[in-house]
């Protein structure tokens, strides 16, 4: 009878866990109700696709909770907190909005050194910018397709800068393109 009561307090408390995030009201009390469904449910064996939901959405709410947490620390190490918050919430597919603040707040957080396995995909995002920018001055310098062909390819290539939130490279390719929307524009094409 334990495993049956398990079995659908885990079901209750999965349902009422999905109607609080779909309104916005899940917290820590939300939390600790599917806590204790989740660990009543190992207590007597119970597995899995319903107990696997139910612990990601444990794993999620720590996330965003710890992410959460380290957007409101500061002192020393609230740079490195942070980032680890931050890898943990992509990790766990914590909301999109959540992380973009969370990435715009450790880009004002003053410079610190960090271990360089943790400065990784901060420096795999410099170098695709990096990338981006060699490839936009190639696409201006190449006389391949035409100014119109290379003015898309520009475009295209800030709209990448932006999607990997490198910001200063997206300002330089804008720059060039509105110097290649003007040479245009001197021909009569744009």
């Amino acid at each position: 009878f334990r495993r049956i009561g398990a079995e659908r307090g885990l079901t209750s408390a999965l349902e009422l866990t999905e109607s609080l995030e779909l309104t916005g009201t899940f917290d820590a009390e939300g939390e600790r109700i599917l806590h204790g469904a989740v660990s009543e449910a190992a207590d007597v064996g119970l597995g899995g696709p319903q107990f696997e939901r139910a612990e990601g959405l444990l794993r999620k709410a720590a996330a965003t909770r710890g992410l959460t947490e380290a957007l409101a620390g500061t002192g020393p190490g609230a740079p490195e907190r942070l980032h680890a918050a931050l890898e943990a919430a992509a990790a766990e597919d914590v909301g999109a909005e959540l992380q973009r603040v969370a990435r715009i707040r450790l880009r004002r957080l003053p410079v610190v050194p960090a271990p360089a396995a943790a400065m990784a995909p901060l420096a795999a995002r410099k170098r695709t910018a990096a990338e981006l920018m060699a490839v936009a001055a190639a696409a201006l310098a190449t006389a391949e397709g035409g100014d119109t062909q290379r003015l898309e390819q520009l475009r295209a290539e800030k709209r990448k800068a932006v999607e990997c939130e490198d910001f200063d490279a997206a300002a330089k390719l804008r720059k060039l393109e509105l110097q290649l929307v003007e040479r245009l524009r001197g021909r009569g094409e744009a």
